[in-house]
């Protein structure tokens, strides 16, 4: 018995795997896991790159760093590559430097090195200046070409080198009194631009101080400085690269085409002679015209104004804005000049036209507008007011009306009893009526109309069926002739 405790610590050791007189053996620690893989780095692409200058114009010899920003700014790879199309005009350097060696145009191209995207500049370098020729003082060469042709062609009157010498004088330049320059449009579809490349820069036009007409449309140019050209009257410059265009200086300016560019603002407050304004199409997000009262004629749709006031404008005839889905405010002239108006695809939402007793044409189509009263239009020939919110129009009072479109709105019904002038009607899609008896075993619905005639005396070019059959309801028009 004395030998006990001694057996119990022989049976411990033995089931631990020690044998008397052993260190315990300590415990196998469990295997901690395996960390997942680290997730690969997001690489973040270049998606444009762009250059400080589009146009450059130097002498030779001279230079000019251009800046290319690559986007977005925290790009991986921002490397990039430069080259001249033309190392004998102008040459660039690995950091973007541009050094003019001859007379000529070059187009420098920065290229990035992740997904190869481009911007280009093009670089005018001006031939050596002689003062006596003002040819000399345009470097653009296309500009320089359709002066040098104005030299010798068109009639005698309109030939620039009056004394023949070759040169354009500093005088003959300032007696040209109109420049015309479009692209050729050919039936078979082809263009010509003006002698085999359009104009980037026009200058050299400062020497031109008599210039009344200047036309130059469908270019590729980005700044126009006419600050020395006081005498112009009339200016269009549709189609070009602008992205301002500044005029206080032409006050007798009276007709501007300026559409179709890339203008963000415009300041015509020191230009109060002007009759005709057209500047569609550009990226305009306010038009101050409050100074400009000889207005007779406005275009400014498919612009990023919310609101237009016309209202000191009381000469205009026509105005077209539409095509302006921020447009949400109209403010029209008084008065009897306003006889054509444009505001469809707008979001005016309300339209008051009861003040523009002449109008003799509106189209206010895809405007939201809920109401519509033109009961003091009795001058009107052509109404357009399909898809608005329209629940009511009375067009009773409007006997000279040639064509109406109400087509798309919320109409229950129509009275065209009055205007027997119509020729064209389209009230397609408001809200019909089901009538009791079915056309095929379909549902019937129609549009009620209260007309001159009936349904079995419809004049051509008005609504009979809506053109396309719904999957269970039938449509088209109930023509009721009234007494």
């Amino acid at each position: 018995m004395k030998n006990l405790p001694l057996l119990f610590i022989a049976a411990a050791l033995f089931a631990i795997g020690c044998t008397p007189g052993e260190p315990p053996v300590p415990p196998v620690p469990p295997v901690p896991p395996v960390p997942p893989d680290p997730p690969a780095p997001v690489v973040v692409r270049v998606s444009e790159v762009t250059l400080s200058d589009a146009v450059i114009v130097l002498e030779a010899g001279d230079s000019a760093t251009l800046r290319a920003d690559v986007m977005p700014a925290d790009a991986d790879n921002r490397n990039v590559s430069w080259s001249s199309d033309d190392d004998s005009v102008a040459t660039v350097s690995a950091e973007g430097s541009v050094t003019a060696v001859s007379a000529g145009k070059a187009t420098i191209t920065v290229k990035t090195e992740d997904g190869g995207k481009t911007a280009a500049c093009t670089v005018l370098v001006a031939p050596e200046v002689d003062p006596n020729d003002v040819l000399t003082m345009i470097p653009d060469p296309a500009f320089r070409e359709y002066c040098n042709r104005q030299m010798t062609e068109g009639a005698d009157y309109n030939i620039w080198d009056k004394n023949s010498d070759g040169k354009l004088s500093p005088r003959e330049a300032a007696d040209v009194n109109s420049i015309w320059i479009n692209p050729r449009y050919y039936p078979d579809g082809t263009v010509k631009v003006v002698y085999e490349e359009r104009i980037v820069s026009l200058e050299g036009i400062e020497h031109f101080t008599g210039v009344e007409y200047l036309t130059v449309n469908e270019q590729h140019i980005t700044s126009l400085d006419l600050s020395n050209n006081t005498a112009l009257i009339y200016l269009s410059c549709y189609s070009n690269r602008l992205t301002s265009l500044d005029l206080p200086n032409n006050t007798t300016l009276t007709d501007l085409y300026c559409g179709k560019n890339l203008l963000t603002s415009l300041d015509l407050s020191n230009n109060t002679a002007l009759n005709f304004l057209h500047c569609t199409e550009n990226r305009l997000t306010s038009l101050d015209l409050s100074g400009n009262t000889e207005l007779v004629d406005l275009s400014c749709e498919s612009n990023l104004f919310t609101s237009l006031d016309l209202s000191n404008n009381t000469g205009l005839h026509m105005v077209i804005c539409g095509f302006n889905n921020k447009l949400t405010s109209l403010d029209l002239p008084e008065g009897n000049a306003l006889t054509y108006l444009d505001c469809s695809v707008t979001v005016l939402s309300s339209l008051d036209v009861s003040k523009q007793t002449s109008l003799t044409e509106l189209r206010c189509n895809y405007s939201g507008i809920t109401s519509l009263d033109v009961s003091n239009n009795t001058e009107l020939r052509v109404l357009i007011c399909g898809y608005n919110a329209l629940t009511t129009l009375d067009v009773s009072m409007l006997t000279a009306l040639t064509e109406l479109d109400c087509a798309h709105c919320e109409l229950t019904t129509i009275d065209i009893s009055k205007n027997r002038a119509l020729t064209s009607f389209d009230c397609e899609y408001n809200i019909a009526e089901p009538v009791e008896k079915p056309l095929h075993g379909a549902p019937v619905t129609l549009f009620p109309v209260k007309a001159w005639f009936d349904n079995d005396n419809i004049p051509e070019g008005f609504t009979i069926d809506w053109p396309y059959l719904l999957t269970r309801w039938v449509n088209g028009v109930d023509y009721q002739k009234v007494s």
